[in-house]
């Protein structure tokens, strides 16, 4: 497991990030009654201090206007349901953790599904998809910001079923998939994503006025 923690930053009591993590993914599971095992598992497995830059962090509330910084470094405040920022000044964050495990739980994905994420950030849940699809699915994270995709790219770089691109996903799909999921909205589905889906493949698309 990759660590991100400066050398003033606390050591995490383990027992304390295992009992908030499952904490976390009860909240989630009761909260959106989620009904994929595979997917809770991944909320469990996956850890998401992995994914974020060093503590302390700014996160916010699904019902917050702003962001508050957390008390310290210790990874234990990341399993709540917040948004974390990436980068607070672009309003960059990681997602609301409950919305999007509902989205993926409707998408139904099965082991050995082929998942394109167009918006990966810094890849947490490209993770948490890797971890559903297993070793003999495939997760292509596409991200057009090079920066974020460089990082996303070196925290996910152990996982083999992972793959990050930087580039435009609204103009091309690299391969059919099972599953394309749009991590921002759209006014409209653009042509390529129902192009490249397999047979009863599944498209999400947040939609928004612009």
């Amino acid at each position: 497991m990759r660590t991100h923690r400066s050398a003033n930053a606390p050591i995490p009591d383990m027992s304390d990030l295992a009992a908030a993590r499952a904490r976390y993914v009860e909240l989630i599971a009761k909260r959106e009654r989620i009904a994929s095992r595979r997917l809770l598992e991944a909320l469990a497995a996956v850890p998401r201090e992995d994914f974020l830059p060093r503590g302390r962090w700014r996160v916010k509330s699904e019902a917050a206007r702003s962001y508050r910084l957390t008390p310290d470094a210790d990874p234990v405040h990341l399993y709540d349901n917040v948004l974390v920022a990436i980068d607070a000044r672009r309003k960059l964050d990681t997602g609301l953790p409950s919305l999007w495990a509902h989205f993926i739980d409707l998408l139904d994905i099965k082991e050995k599904d082929r998942v394109v994420q167009i918006g990966c950030g810094l890849g947490y849940f490209s993770e948490v998809l890797s971890k559903i699809v297993g070793p003999k699915g495939r997760v292509i994270a596409i991200e057009c910001d090079e920066r974020l995709a460089r990082r996303a790219a070196s925290f996910l770089q152990t996982y083999h079923n992972v793959e990050v691109v930087h580039g435009d996903g609204c103009e091309e799909i690299p391969e059919p998939a099972a599953v394309i999921i749009i991590h921002a909205g759209f006014s409209h589905p653009h042509p390529p994503w129902p192009e490249a889906l397999r047979p009863r493949g599944r498209l999400l698309v947040p939609l928004t006025h612009r």
